[in-house]
């Protein structure tokens, strides 16, 4: 059988590993259907009325975490290569041999750990803030463990989205 070289996964990047969430996306859109027809023909309302968070946000709370990706196809002969904001690149692990094997030395081991790669592709990244307003969903506190160096009262502080692409 033919196999795909490379594979592009959607993923939900507020949970960040080792935190793993398998939501079942089709029962999503059960839910969420008459939501995306009343923002598609009346826009999206103001706080409260259909939902309080855009259709096209909550899209991407409706996928499955970086974790839970990595392991599911792992089971399929694949490696997670790189993270691209919302969009988890496996490789074929066999290709991934060949092209990395002179620096693998014959290992073939996650050579960062999931939450390196989380880091770079979505948390450092100065574009994440701008992507659907997710960072101001889910908050500070939603993406890494509280660090005990800033207050908590700094990282309850209410944010305006609009205000937000200006910083």
């Amino acid at each position: 059988s033919i196999k795909p070289k490379l594979i592009y996964i959607p993923i939900d990047p507020t949970k960040a590993p080792p935190e793993e969430s398998i939501p079942n996306f089709f029962q999503w859109w059960v839910h969420h259907a008459e939501l995306l027809r009343q923002q598609l023909l009346y826009g999206v309302p103001p706080q409260g009325e259909f939902g309080s968070v855009p259709i096209n946000t909550a899209v991407w709370l409706g996928q499955c975490s970086l974790t839970s990706a990595e392991k599911i196809l792992a089971g399929y002969n694949y490696r997670l290569l790189h993270l691209e904001h919302l969009y988890a690149a496996f490789i074929f692990r066999p290709l991934y041999l060949e092209l990395f094997e002179p620096e693998l030395k014959g290992q073939d081991r996650l050579l960062e750990s999931l939450t390196d790669i989380w880091l770079r592709g979505w948390h450092c990244s100065p574009m994440s803030r701008y992507l659907f307003d997710l960072e101001v969903l889910v908050g500070p506190q939603g993406r890494l463990p509280t660090p005990k160096k800033v207050p908590a009262a700094a990282l309850n502080f209410p944010e305006n989205p609009t205000v937000r692409y200006f910083l």
